[in-house]
This record gives C-alpha cells, sequence and structure tokens, in this order.
C-alpha cells in the first residue's frame, strides 16, 4: 500500500477510537457521571476486589485523578474502602448497596449494550476483530521499540 493510503487509513482508525471515546464520554455525560467515575464504576463492578493502584495501572489514570474519584465515590456512599489482609498498607475498595444500585443502573446496562452490539457480528467477525487489533498492536510496539530504542 502506498504511504499516503496507509496515512490515510490511520486516519480513520484514529477516527474509530475517538469516536469510541465520545461514545461513553456522551454515555457517562446522559447518566451524570463524569468519564472517568464512569470508567472505575465499570471496573469495580467487574471485579471482584480492586485497589487504587489496579484501577489507575487498568485504566492508565493518574494516581491522583484515582484517589480523586474514589474520594468522591466514598462521601456519595458508593463505595468503602477496607484493609487488605494480604498487606495492611493497602486498601481495597468494594461498591456498598447503593454502589451496587447505581451500578446495575448505569454500568450493567453498558455492559448489555456492548454485549449486544458484539452479537451482532458473527463469531468469525468477532475472533478476526480481535485478531487483527492484536496484530496492529504488536507491530505498533514493534516499531516502537525499534524507532525509540525502548526495551520491552
Amino acid at each position: 500500500m502506498m504511504p499516503g493510503k496507509i496515512s490515510k487509513k490511520l486516519e480513520q482508525i484514529d477516527a474509530l477510537y475517538r469516536n469510541y471515546n465520545l461514545l461513553y464520554q456522551r454515555l457517562a455525560s446522559h447518566l451524570g457521571l463524569s468519564y472517568n467515575k464512569m470508567l472505575i464504576l465499570y471496573t469495580l463492578n467487574q471485579k471482584q476486589i480492586c485497589t487504587q493502584k489496579f484501577i489507575s495501572d487498568s485504566l492508565f489514570l493518574p494516581k491522583q485523578t484515582v484517589n480523586s474519584v474514589v474520594q468522591s465515590l466514598l462521601k456519595d456512599d458508593l463505595v468503602y474502602l477496607e484493609v487488605s489482609k494480604e498487606n495492611k498498607k493497602i486498601k481495597n475498595i468494594y461498591l456498598t448497596e447503593k454502589g451496587k444500585e447505581l451500578a446495575k443502573e448505569t454500568v450493567d446496562l453498558l455492559l448489555e449494550s456492548e454485549i449486544s452490539a458484539a452479537e451482532n457480528l458473527s463469531d468469525q467477525e468477532i475472533d478476526l476483530l480481535v485478531k487483527l487489533t492484536e496484530k496492529h498492536l504488536y507491530f505498533i510496539e514493534k516499531e516502537i521499540n525499534k524507532n525509540f530504542k525502548m526495551n520491552t
């Protein structure tokens, strides 16, 4: 493929990723949540045990941002903290009953929407989407490591 064509295709891919983000930002706003609060609520609802570090690492959010959102969730009685049995320095974050109810009304419906949307694709299309995304990520990482002399 010619470099100009590749650039156009990359612009299309970037636009698709931006549109995904914009859709989720619009949804968060519609739900009366900040984007980060919705993402963190989604994560807390999916995992049995979460720490601020786990959330920060998995969502690529600064620790300060995660801490601010968690403090807001605590203030609104949507989560509670409990000292980890394995490491007394770590506090696990759990949804309260009120938090679980909010999750049910928001991020559970989001997950249902994501599943329903995926069900419109065939198994082969989903497999291909995953395979091509993984392949694209592999080659981007390889080129970045090479061009910026980064170690993996």
